[in-house]
């Protein structure tokens, strides 16, 4: 089958927890080495602008929308901030810096096992679990040389203004991601409102 297991939503949210405590501790710091204390002062009254708080009583639903909603700012202030400023190679460290986090996030067990067996339909489909908390995401088909998922309505791009998350985040991050954790190559078709993702062996 092709369906894959839906995240729960206390999982999708310390995703997007965990990406947003990443910003705050790891972003921050990048930006402050690169930039001066200044230029951290002013980005994190940008972010402090638009940060929803978190209450525990929250339903894991609606705790995981405000982390995501959060991320999406952060990042969004983030990459408008730096593009201005960096030079080429800082911003190759930056995204070298994004990839690093991500990476985290994929520690997924299975992987090495699955790589080493060269099975890309299992790494593929945990791949496409872990993208979830991003946005929905199914396996729409599957052989023996490629794995297509489908993503119809980009929950990145549902938010005005967040064009740049879908480019560096998603796709540019996202394939070096797919490179060194899973050994898999990605080739994205565009559409409107989402894309179509095309996984094939890094080794073929």
């Amino acid at each position: 089958m092709n369906k894959i297991p839906p995240m729960p939503d206390r999982e999708k949210y310390l995703h997007a927890f965990g990406m947003v405590s990443s910003y705050q501790k790891h972003v921050m710091q990048f930006i402050e080495d690169r930039l001066g204390f200044e230029a951290r002062l002013e980005l994190g009254s940008v972010w402090q602008a638009a940060i929803t708080a978190i209450r525990k009583d929250y339903p894991e639903g609606r705790k995981y929308e405000a982390a995501y909603c959060n991320w999406e700012w952060m990042a969004r202030s983030s990459h408008d901030f730096l593009a201005d400023v960096l030079v080429r190679a800082d911003v190759a460290d930056y995204k070298r810096l994004l990839l690093r986090q991500y990476s985290l996030q994929h520690d997924n067990p299975g992987i090495p096992i699955m790589r080493l067996f060269r099975n890309h339909v299992a790494l593929a489909r945990i791949w496409a679990y872990e993208m979830q908390w991003i946005t929905p995401i199914e396996v729409t088909s599957r052989s023996k040389e490629k794995v297509v998922c489908t993503v119809h309505d980009c929950k990145i791009l549902q938010t005005p203004a967040m064009e740049r998350i879908c480019r560096v985040d998603c796709r540019n991050v996202g394939t070096a991601l797919l490179q060194k954790v899973y050994h898999l190559r990605r080739v994205d078709t565009i559409a409107n409102h989402g894309c179509t993702i095309t996984l094939t062996p890094l080794d073929n």
